[in-house]
């Protein structure tokens, strides 16, 4: 009845609590009343709930309702005396109830008050709950009440209720619960009587219950006559359910199973329990989060209304692992209920409408009748936090929840994640986002080199397989940086797409992998790499990149990447994780830098360390030379010998390596004028390789076994010709004529811009002069060369 949740388990770290199983059921909610903010004094109009209001009688809620199996009353009330006071409240009223020809009523206790609901026959039965169940709280109490023994029963039973962490989170969601060092009362004693007829008096006035009836018009008519007869009240007494003061926090002892749970004292409970509806929806954000950080659901999404505003909590299994601790957990938690709430609407009438959602009509009674006490008190501080903790079984010195931890998450949360740069073209349709790590692969050595992009693979993949058409995810993998781009486009006018994009790019890259997609995404990149090994590539590539393959070629080598799996792309994920992050975007709106960085802070920050920065790792070492690789007769190749020679880090970026690269490649290019005076049936292909850390100038070379050698001496002596100056000013003309058309050409691609803005670069790069290319060249010498040359066998 009063709680709106993901499970029928109570919201507590305490026993269950000795209520009736059919008031507990999952998703009912103590509903917020009025249409005024923050909170009204009375249900919104709804044409299937009918309200009878009179200052001087409780509250009455009609529900006309032909297919129940039997017409139902409740009565509800609240007040500010505490769990103690609604034990023998509700315990005396169940069994006045009983005495007058009620046996099957049922009652739930709360620590702000008390509902009991029970079948009526007939019409002439509702009449009578009215009648009685007002007599019930106005009839005082004497020494030798009948109900006494029924008191003393509840009161006791307040005792498999002591939880110090239940109780904290009760003085926000109202739930049942004391602390461990609370005495109960002892209501066996002579004062028992006078204890209870004190409290009964504070609560005889009608501002502290309610009615409520569901049945035919007929048992409604003659509910809503004996409620007009009722005699009046003090008019101006009702509970004032204070507002705390402060927030509270309390940790409790270690268990095998760690718990945290948050809540949040909100001035209007109506928005309390829309958060936790939306909160609670399998595609909802907290859930996704929670996700990323390895926790597959909540315990329970809970939102409540009580006579002064409401509460919105939500309580997580914590685990050993947890791959953050409790106080950034409890933040990510703050976040999302605090953004639930202010994505919540000011529509009553939905409020209205989930009283009528039950199929059991004692579950519609008991809400309508809360609902008619709840928010009748208002309160326009701001929201205050409970969070009560029991920590799993680790060393508690590694994850506390105290101040000084939560004060230190709290100062994370607020700084920059990432670093975010943006580019607006007016008449860009959706958007693109590039979120990568500048420190991959540079970070990789001969043991992970690939996982990177083994890792932004697996990322790309999984997420296009879960993801609708508008949202296309896709991995960039580089010597510069490693990451994920995503494009999407609008649904529709009211979509916000910026925020919406950056979510899900922000779920993709935190979400733990799954092994199926890496297994994928393995086999494709080595299909990148070639299928199958190339003998002569592997020993050039270790030849001239030593230690760190992926410095030179971000995919790593063949055999790195095929040693790889789902556990090295797990820890290549936490790495990338701690960051350092850059962000760029490319949009249509000056808006959407603003919203993109605003949600994607929001998914990194808890595993972002403020000092992460690219390891100094000094340059590679390649140790220069002529091998000579021997293999069978049917390993596939992808050239006779190789020749890699170094250029300056970053030269794939730089005009000068592409101008270099371009020359020697083109058609009656270097390459083919250094092959034909000798008429060798060879041909050779240039490509820049490598990053931030290590380049390199690679040339495949092709021909037959017998001409290899003179085939490789001439591409060598190429190279020495232009590392000593060669290059003329007309060949240099001639290829800044070619990247004049080349770059308007890429600059229409989306893409291209995109990276360009990550990368810091003009769209147009300038035109090196013929010194600066030189310079570059000048690293070709021979004596620098890595040569390899592969013979196969018969």
């Amino acid at each position: 009845m009063p709680f709106r949740g993901t499970s029928a388990a109570r919201f507590s770290l305490a026993a269950q609590p000795v209520v009736l199983a059919a008031l507990i059921c999952s998703g009912c909610g103590l509903f917020g009343a009025g249409s005024e903010a923050p909170a009204a004094s009375a249900p919104s109009p709804h044409s299937g709930i009918q309200i009878e209001e009179s200052p001087e009688r409780p509250r009455l809620s009609l529900i006309e309702r032909f297919a129940a199996p039997s017409a139902t009353a409740a009565l509800a009330v609240a007040h500010d005396l505490g769990a103690e006071a609604s034990a023998a409240l509700g315990g005396m009223v169940e069994a006045r109830l009983r005495a007058q020809g009620f046996p099957e009523v049922r009652l739930e206790v709360l620590s702000v008050g008390f509902v009991v609901t029970t079948p009526v026959a007939d019409p002439a039965g509702a009449a009578r709950f009215i009648q009685v169940a007002h007599a019930a709280l106005q009839t005082p109490v004497s020494a030798s009440d009948p109900a006494l023994r029924s008191v003393q029963q509840r009161v006791a039973g307040l005792g498999s209720h002591r939880d110090d962490l239940a109780a904290l989170l009760s003085d926000c969601t109202g739930e049942l619960a004391i602390a461990s060092s609370r005495p109960v009362p002892d209501f066996s004693q002579p004062s028992a009587a006078q204890t209870l007829e004190k409290w009964r008096a504070q609560t005889a006035a009608p501002g502290f219950s309610s009615l409520a009836v569901v049945g035919p018009a007929a048992v409604l008519g003659q509910a809503r006559a004996a409620h007009a007869a009722l005699p009046s009240g003090d008019a101006s007494a009702r509970p004032t359910d204070p507002w705390p003061g402060r927030g509270q926090r309390l940790v409790g002892e270690p268990a095998a199973q760690g718990l945290l749970s948050l809540g949040l004292r909100v001035p209007d409970g109506a928005t309390a329990v829309q958060a936790a509806e939306q909160l609670e929806s399998p595609g909802s954000r907290l859930r996704m989060r929670l996700a990323s950080l390895g926790i597959a659901a909540p315990e329970r999404i809970v939102g409540t209304t009580r006579p002064r505003g409401g509460c919105l909590a939500v309580s997580i299994p914590v685990e050993t692992t947890a791959e953050i601790g409790p106080a950034e957990l409890a933040l990510v938690l703050e976040d999302e209920l605090r953004s639930g709430l202010a994505g919540t609407s000011d529509e009553r009438w939905s409020l209205d409408e989930s009283v009528l959602q039950p199929a059991d009509p004692r579950e519609v009674a008991a809400r309508a009748a809360w609902r008619g006490l709840s928010g009748r008190e208002t309160s326009s501080t701001d929201p205050v936090s409970f969070v009560a903790y029991r920590p799993p079984l680790y060393d508690a010195a590694e994850q506390k929840l105290d101040e000084p931890a939560l004060a230190t998450a709290r100062q994370r949360s607020t700084r920059p994640a990432l670093k975010l740069v943006s580019r607006v073209e007016q008449s860009s349709a959706g958007v693109r986002i590039l979120l990568a790590n500048p420190c991959a692969p540079s970070d990789e050595d001969r043991g992970s080199a690939g996982s990177a992009a083994l890792w932004a693979s697996s990322v790309a993949e999984a997420a296009n397989r879960h993801r609708g058409a508008d949202l296309r995810f896709e991995p960039w993998i580089t010597g510069h940086g490693v990451g994920v781009m995503i494009t999407a486009h609008r649904k529709d006018a009211s979509d916000a797409l910026y925020a919406r994009a950056a979510a899900a790019l922000g779920q993709a890259v935190t979400q733990p992998l799954d092994a199926r997609w890496t297994v994928d995404a393995r086999e494709q990149l080595l299909g990148q790499l070639g299928g199958t090994p190339d003998p002569g590539w592997q020993t050039g590539l270790a030849a001239f990149s030593g230690e760190h393959p992926s410095w030179l070629v971000p995919h790593g080598s063949w055999s790195s990447m095929n040693r790889l799996n789902s556990s090295a792309a797990d820890t290549r994920r936490n790495l990338m994780l701690h960051g350092p992050w850059r962000a760029a975007v490319l949009s249509g709106s000056p808006e959407a830098e603003a919203a993109v960085n605003r949600e994607l802070q929001r998914w990194l920050w808890p595993y972002a360390q403020s000092d992460a920065r690219c390891a100094a790792e000094p340059a590679s070492v390649s140790k220069p030379g002529l091998y000579r690789v021997s293999t069978s007769k049917k390993a596939e190749l992808k050239a006779n010998a190789w020749i890699l020679a170094p250029l300056p880090v970053a030269s794939s970026l730089s005009a000068a390596g592409e101008y270099t690269s371009f020359l020697l490649n083109r058609p009656r290019g270097w390459l083919e004028a250094a092959l034909r005076p000798r008429r060798i049936a060879a041909s050779a292909e240039a490509q820049l390789l490598g990053g931030e850390r290590n380049a390199a100038l690679a040339i495949a070379v092709h021909a037959e076994p017998e001409r290899i050698e003179d085939a490789v001496a001439q591409v060598r002596g190429l190279l020495d010709r232009l590392a000593s100056g060669a290059m003329t000013q007309a060949e240099l003309q001639f290829a800044a004529r070619y990247f004049q058309l080349r770059d308007r050409e890429r600059s229409f691609d989306p893409m291209f811009r995109l990276v360009a803005v990550w990368l810091g670069r003009p769209l147009t790069a300038k035109a090196p002069t013929l010194t600066e290319v030189r310079a570059l060249q000048r690293s070709l010498t021979p004596k620098r060369h890595v040569v390899v040359i592969t013979t196969q066998g018969k």
